[in-house]
């Protein structure tokens, strides 16, 4: 029986490349500040994948996750970073661009982050749906 306060993963989620990515969603998903929302929080997009690709990739490859997918699984967390405040940096830019307010910006884009989150949570948990093309056309 689990600790009181602890959520029992599903089977699929014990071990292997699922786990990890698992581990670097669930913190998020779960509203507690992990490492991936602290980079959003903090830091513009580009400045995450210089810094966390050299890091995460060697470790991806290593549990056996295809780099195509873990590069999916990335950019997506990035473009959620880049639409949700406090960086947005999207949302600045557009807004400038059009004179609206900063907070319009956010407010207009905000019912397309739960499309995105669920997006990533298929990318995440269903694999074949980033790898089916690219595996169909480099056999």
């Amino acid at each position: 029986m689990p600790r009181r306060g602890t959520a029992v993963k599903p089977k699929l989620l014990r071990s292997g490349p699922c786990a990890v990515l698992y581990s670097m969603l669930v913190g998020w998903v779960d509203g507690e500040l992990t490492l991936k929302s602290l980079y959003e929080a903090l830091m513009e997009g580009i400045a995450i994948i210089l810094i966390a690709v050299p890091g995460l990739l060697p470790a991806m490859k290593a549990i056996g996750e295809d780099p195509v997918h873990f590069g999916v699984f990335l950019t997506v967390n990035v473009m959620i970073g880049l639409l949700t405040p406090p960086v947005g940096i999207a949302v600045y830019i557009a807004s400038n661009q059009s004179g609206a307010p900063v907070a319009e910006g956010f407010r207009k884009t905000a019912p397309f982050i739960i499309p995105l989150i669920v997006t990533l949570l298929l990318i995440t948990y269903v694999p074949e749906t980033v790898l089916f093309l690219p595996r169909l056309l480099f056999k």
